[in-house]
């Protein structure tokens, strides 16, 4: 864009820049509201600063409930005052002003039905003052999630009807780690959630050393009713009773696997199970060890993958609009070595799967990864070589175009 950089307001008090609309600024100072100078045709929006909640070491967008929070107070202060500007202030400081143009990017595509590339032409010329988001891994981040990956999660989302049909004060509600610490993935079909654990007696939960932990029957007979949950999917060694849950009508399911990188037939299984459930009109919940962040969230992205048509960054980002945290370290790279590779795959039956996706011996470790120059890490073909030759046999993958396939050598 041929934008000039934010323009300078009186005194050190940082910078504006209407956003997609004269009436809409985004104003970023190094002060409080309060002392802000104001124009005489200016409205605040009465919004405190919507902040991120790391899970560990992570930067996130903000999850929908802030989201839907920060859209209905622009849209509401924006119909009551069509003659003013309306301003959305934040302080100086890199994360908050990106989850700002964050939420300035949602309210322009839930309410107006802008484009993500529209809206991204708007404000790219302070792409310098913003951060990327980054996984809840240790050390350095060699993977970042874009306000566009967002933005057009949303969009698609928005497209499939989710986004009206989420009950956002049922969402805000289990998404306390006091009232269930259970995500929403998609409304009416699919629900993340901590591992439960069987507790003495009729308790529905209990606190040990801080954290709350809570019992298949708390699930089954509160959340999974209301949501019509039918059937639980396990990717960790099981800590509960699962008749905890049958006696509630809800089938369990046991996938689970070593490390954090699923093996194909398990994310087969995983696609068939859900899909099925989907079919039947009801909803799947999943779960693995402790906090559920990374293999829940790499399979649930494999599903939004195989059965939305979001790219990986799409179905990562969506993730963490919904359950912040999720999907960690080599799983946001597999997710994309999948996209390029596995696209006949993630169509597939578990019965079909292994029949159907043998190579010939001499072409069992070549794989189609030409396409990965959108991948920030450095040596992002080595390392996706590598993960994929790591990751059970899923070596035993085609390659999408035969003809093209390359052995890479980590």
């Amino acid at each position: 864009t041929n934008a000039p950089p934010p323009s300078t307001m009186a005194g050190d008090e940082g910078f504006h820049l209407t956003f997609g609309s004269e009436q809409l600024l985004l104003v970023v100072g190094t002060s409080d509201a309060a002392s802000l100078q104001v124009e005489d045709d200016w409205v605040l929006l009465d919004m405190v600063d919507e902040v991120y909640k790391p899970a560990r070491g992570d930067f996130g967008p903000l999850n929908l409930g802030q989201i839907h929070r920060c859209v209905k107070a622009i849209d509401s202060t924006m119909k009551k005052n069509m003659n003013s500007k309306i301003v959305y202030y934040v302080r100086d400081d890199a994360e908050l002003l990106t989850n700002a143009v964050l939420v300035l990017g949602c309210y322009r595509i839930i309410i107006r039905g802008d484009s993500p590339d529209e809206i991204w032409s708007d404000v790219d010329y302070i792409e310098p003052y913003l951060e990327t988001y980054r996984d809840a891994s240790k050390g350095e981040s060699d993977f970042d999630i874009s306000l566009l990956d967002c933005w057009r999660a949303l969009v698609k989302a928005k497209d499939l009807g989710w986004i009206e049909r989420v009950d956002v004060r049922e969402y805000n509600h289990y998404i306390n780690h006091l009232e269930g610490d259970l995500h929403i993935v998609i409304p009416d079909e699919l629900v993340a959630f901590r591992e439960p654990v069987s507790l003495c007696g009729e308790a529905l939960f209990a606190d040990v050393d801080g954290v709350r932990h809570f019992s298949p029957k708390f699930y089954a007979s509160g959340p999974f009713s209301d949501m019509n949950v039918r059937i639980v999917i396990r990717l960790s060694p099981r800590e509960y009773d699962e008749s905890e849950f049958e006696e509630d009508g809800i089938r369990c399911e046991g996938l689970e696997f070593d490390g954090p990188l699923p093996p194909p037939d398990v994310v087969s299984s995983f696609l068939h199970l859900l899909r099925t459930a989907r079919d039947r009109g009801s909803a799947s919940a999943v779960h693995c060890s402790d906090t559920g962040l990374g293999r829940v969230g790499t399979l649930c992205a494999l599903y939004l993958m195989s059965s939305y048509c979001f790219s990986a960054r799409e179905a990562v980002a969506w993730m963490r609009i919904m359950r912040p945290g999720s999907v960690v370290g080599d799983q946001q790279h597999l997710l994309c070595a999948i996209e390029k590779i596995a696209e006949p795959f993630l169509q597939q039956e578990p019965s079909s799967f292994h029949s159907s996706f043998k190579l010939p011996s001499d072409q069992q470790d070549s794989f189609d990864l030409l396409a990965m120059d959108e991948v920030s890490c450095s040596t992002s073909l080595q390392k996706q070589a590598a993960l994929l030759r790591r990751s059970h046999s899923w070596s035993t993958f085609p390659a999408a175009d035969p003809d093209d396939a390359k052995l890479l050598d980590p």
